[in-house]
């Protein structure tokens, strides 16, 4: 799902460039179509037809496939052309064809796939319908399921209908040919959105890499100090005995317990828990633990007793790392409400789980901390319960309790005391 988004994101970044509304018209006329075809031929876009742009002539389906293949940097296909074609993609295309590398390539893509006769057509101009088609190939558009769009193919109609809502800016002379100046417009500005996506994922894929260094040199540190500390504990010599009767050293269980009262663990790591035998205290969640049993007053404990603690602890980052988990790659077959309580998180039912799973899944980071789900799920909590009175009163017709910020608080925008009493 998370890959999904990223793409729908894609998807409508490009409809605001490639396709201008209202609200952006004025970039798009800000070059001519000659000069976006002189700009993509000084990337090797482009190359003309016998050295002219011919933006009048009609685009044909050769064409759109170099383009596409071009712009979507496609396996083999331009600043590193390797692509290497030894059997025909389709009966009419020779392996002599000027496109041969990128009518294959959009056909393994998924792009282009040809007349369903084993034939592509490569000469043949394209319509603005199916042009439409392919846009939405390359942009991964969903089509409408069962759309009808007067002048248009049944074949065509969702990717046209899907335009459509999506308030695009598309021609509506759906079988007329498409032009070279329609495909200059359309792939300088595809260029320009997908550079900018690529960079985005560059500077994600950096900052994720700076973190896990982070983490690292945080182990390396936490892994020193350990062995500093325990250095130390080896090299404390043993107190001498002031009095005939020896005084007893104080046992790890001792030494745990008079660190929860006095809130100094100078002398207590890792290994004291271990010696007082109490098992899964690591080096991730003794921090934790100690502030659990500093919490907990000066009463000394039993092993068992802080046993319980540090199993509760681990139980609640085991419960932590499978939110995350889920979060990440998308699947929650492991996590409910459950899962939530037993990581600390209050509130989360079986009513309003499916709810937190989608605002941490649609998010994109990595990793979430207790209080931040938390406050997912108060928001959560606070957006039903405005809905909840809402509602009532539309049944009851008693709107007493109901305000603008009751309507703020559902996730409802826009609603003002001005038109409070109209709604």
């Amino acid at each position: 799902m998370k890959k999904n988004l990223g793409r729908m994101l894609l998807v409508l970044l490009m409809g605001a460039f490639l396709f201008p509304t209202v609200g952006n018209a004025a970039n798009a006329t800000d070059l001519t179509a000659q000069q976006k075809y002189d700009a993509l031929v000084a990337k090797g876009i482009f190359a003309g037809i016998n050295g002219e742009a011919a933006l009048d002539q009609n685009m044909n389906r050769a064409q759109f496939a170099r383009v596409a293949a071009l712009i979507l940097d496609l396996d083999g296909i331009g600043a590193t052309d390797t692509k290497v074609v030894t059997t025909k993609p389709f009966s009419d295309v020779e392996l002599t064809h000027w496109a041969l590398e990128e009518i294959a390539a959009v056909k393994e893509a998924g792009i282009m796939v040809g007349n369903g006769n084993g034939t592509f057509s490569p000469s043949k101009d394209m319509t603005v319908q199916e042009t439409a088609v392919a846009v939405g190939r390359v942009l991964d558009i969903e089509p409408v399921q069962g759309a009808k769009v007067e002048g248009v193919a049944d074949w065509a109609a969702g990717y046209v209908q899907a335009i459509i809502n999506a308030e695009i800016d598309f021609p509506t002379n759906y079988t007329e040919a498409a032009t070279r100046a329609d495909l200059a417009s359309l792939a300088y500005q595809a260029e320009q959105v997908i550079t900018e996506r690529k960079e985005e994922e560059k500077k994600q894929k950096q900052d994720e890499e700076k973190k896990i260094e982070d983490e690292k040199k945080k182990l390396e540190e936490e892994k020193k100090k350990l062995e500093e500390e325990k250095k130390t504990e080896e090299s404390t010599p043993a107190p001498t005995p002031t009095a005939p009767t020896p005084t007893l050293s104080k046992t790890p269980l001792d030494l745990i317990n008079a660190a929860s009262a006095s809130g100094s663990w100078t002398n207590v790591n890792v290994t004291t828990f271990a010696n007082a035998g109490i098992t899964g205290v690591t080096t991730d969640n003794v921090s934790a633990v100690k502030v659990l049993l500093e919490s907990g007053g000066s009463s000394p404990r039993t092993v068992s007793g802080i046993q319980a603690i540090v199993n509760a602890e681990i139980t609640k980052q085991a419960a932590l790392d499978l939110i995350n988990a889920a979060a990440v790659s998308g699947v929650w077959t492991e996590v409910n409400a459950t899962t939530f309580v037993n990581a600390g998180i209050t509130g989360v039912t079986t009513d309003n789980v499916s709810a937190v799973k989608v605002v941490l899944e649609s998010d994109g980071r990595s990793s979430w901390m207790v209080s931040e789900i938390q406050d997912i799920v108060d928001a959560e909590i606070t957006k039903q319960a405005a809905l909840d009175l809402i509602n009532a009163a539309a049944t009851s017709r008693s709107w007493t309790e109901v305000t603008e910020t009751t309507f703020a608080n559902a996730g409802v925008i826009g609603v003002t005391d001005e038109y409070l009493v109209g709604i």
